[in-house]
């Protein structure tokens, strides 16, 4: 892996701009075909956590949602960590927590490799925001209570602890509970190591340090969640009382639970509480590894023995928008500009006076003027709609600058509306004549130079250019002037050039990709540059 230390690691602005390009910037293939979620500005949504940044794909082959996490810095053994973690969820099933696979060098940002993590997306509103609105519902908070007596027994199961149970971890999935983010986790291949963290605050132990790593790691935490969750049931009013950056307990609770009077509050609901409440206090004050899980106070019920509300499901908010929801001039895919790329893939033939339908099949040649035509019409309909906000200023100011000329009222609304559309045909035909190539030159060779393609040296192997990413750790080679014409694009941005392109020229030696036609550099996500027009 490079960039081994936090300075020399990509900011959240260098993640966004590199997974706008999947098939560039990521090293499976299965990410490379993957798209990513995004609002409705077009840029890709990412969630900001302590150590991460996670961003949502969708997998092309089924539709499946999922989170890839980006790490925020180096970690020192999170290599180890990880693949230990990894191994064990694989041969110890657990429904509550996230598939997951670890990548060491799972991303290119910048032209060095990354690691990340690609796990299970799962959707749903993190605990408290489902706690805030279900409050009124003590059925739907004791089936949660029982939904976490069923996560906690099959974690102590597999011989695992989450490392940081805590309300912004846990996602309720239709009335199910998943852990997310296993970067505390322990497993018994990591038990001679120390915590990599200590959890939130307001759910751990208060004499939890980095020495405490064990299978009994969520034990304390699990009868904090669980009496927190019994508790609103039986009085909502705790929650605005006593929720903030939590659920209802805080630190404080633990390190003096006899000055507590939430704890005093909570054994006057039941005898229940009354004993969950004392035995919480009784553990705080003895060392953590003491506490006992939550499942050895309380007798989990079956699944059958605790139905789920019928109406247990929670408004989804997201940012997420639909492909129909990002307007056409930030990127969504549309008729005419489906139209108009398919024009611009048909090969070129001698200038003739045969005009070409719009609809042209595949495979078909067309004329440069025909080509200009199309791409005229197409470029020019793409502005219109791209710049309403453009004609409802325009219109009315040419509207009463020709009627404060005497123009009768149905003829200036008329000269108004054709100035608007010669606006947007002259801006259609400038981005046509830009981008229609002249006559191909055939190329001046000997004739005994055989064309070879150029070669990336990835490692110690040798090859022909990648059709989609670039490899790991990329060594670029200049290419042999004799061998024929090269078109040059950077990992960084989707435009490929001509080699004697100024844009080129600037492009970084350990960045640049090289193509053979423009076909394999469209077929890679890349597209044409305006200057040089390759």
């Amino acid at each position: 892996m490079i960039g081994s230390t936090s300075s020399q690691w990509p900011t959240s602005r260098d993640f966004v701009a590199a997974i706008q390009l999947p098939a560039l910037c990521f090293t499976s293939p299965e990410l490379q075909s993957a798209r990513p979620a995004v609002d409705r500005l077009g840029m890709p949504l990412v969630a900001s956590g302590q150590f991460a940044y996670v961003f949502k794909l969708k997998r092309a082959r089924d539709g499946a949602a999922l989170a890839v996490r980006c790490f925020r810095g180096f970690l020192g053994d999170r290599d180890q960590r990880y693949q230990a973690i990894t191994a064990h969820l694989r041969a110890h099933r657990v429904p509550a927590l996230a598939d997951c696979e670890y990548q060491p060098e799972g991303m290119i940002v910048g032209g060095r490799a990354f690691p990340i993590l690609v796990m299970e997306w799962i959707e749903g509103p993190t605990l408290d925001v489902y706690i805030e609105e279900k409050l009124n519902r003590p059925d739907v908070l004791r089936h949660l209570a029982d939904q976490w007596l069923d996560l906690i027994a099959t974690l102590r199961a597999s011989g695992a602890a989450h490392g940081d149970l805590q309300h912004g971890n846990i996602i309720v999935q239709n009335g199910r509970l998943r852990a997310v983010d296993l970067d505390g986790m322990f497993v018994p291949a990591l038990a001679h190591l120390t915590a990599p963290e200590l959890g939130h605050q307001h759910y751990q132990h208060p004499r939890r340090n980095a020495r405490f790593f064990n299978a009994a790691l969520d034990n304390f935490s699990s009868i904090v969640v669980y009496l927190s969750l019994i508790s609103l049931a039986e009085r909502p009013s705790l929650w605005a009382a006593h929720h903030d950056e939590n659920l209802i307990f805080t630190r404080q609770d633990f390190a003096s639970p006899g000055q507590s009077p939430l704890l005093a509050e909570i054994k006057d609901l039941g005898p229940d509480h009354r004993v969950l409440a004392g035995l919480l206090a009784e553990y705080a004050g003895a060392d953590p590894d003491q506490a006992p899980s939550v499942i050895d106070l309380v007798a989990p019920r079956t699944l059958a023995e605790a139905p789920a509300p019928l109406d247990i499901a929670a408004a989804n908010r997201t940012r997420e928008a639909s492909e129909t929801e990002i307007p056409i001039w930030l990127g969504r895919a549309s008729p005419v500009n489906a139209i108009v790329q398919h024009v611009k893939d048909l090969p070129f033939t001698v200038p003739n006076n045969q005009f070409v339908s719009l609809f042209t099949a595949p495979g078909a040649t067309t004329t440069r003027w025909a080509y200009i035509t199309l791409v005229a019409m197409g470029d020019a309909a793409n502005f219109a709609v791209g710049s309403v906000f453009l004609l409802i200023l325009m219109f009315p100011a040419l509207s009463v600058l020709l009627l404060a000329l005497g123009v009768p009222t149905y003829v200036a609304h008329t000269l108004a509306m054709l100035i608007y559309l010669l606006i947007c045909s002259g801006v259609g035909l400038y981005s046509a004549l830009n981008e229609a190539p002249g006559p191909a030159a055939p190329a001046q060779f000997p004739a005994s130079t055989a064309l070879q393609p150029p070669v990336f040296s990835i490692g110690q192997v040798s090859g022909p250019v990648p059709t989609l990413a670039p490899p790991v750790h990329v060594v670029y080679q200049p290419p042999n002037p004799m061998s024929g014409p090269l078109l040059v694009a950077s990992a960084a941005q989707p435009v490929y050039h001509q080699l004697w392109c100024p844009a080129a020229g600037r492009i970084a030696a350990y960045n640049q990709l090289t193509f053979r036609s423009p076909a394999e550099a469209r077929a890679a996500g890349y597209r044409q540059c305006r200057k040089c027009h390759p």
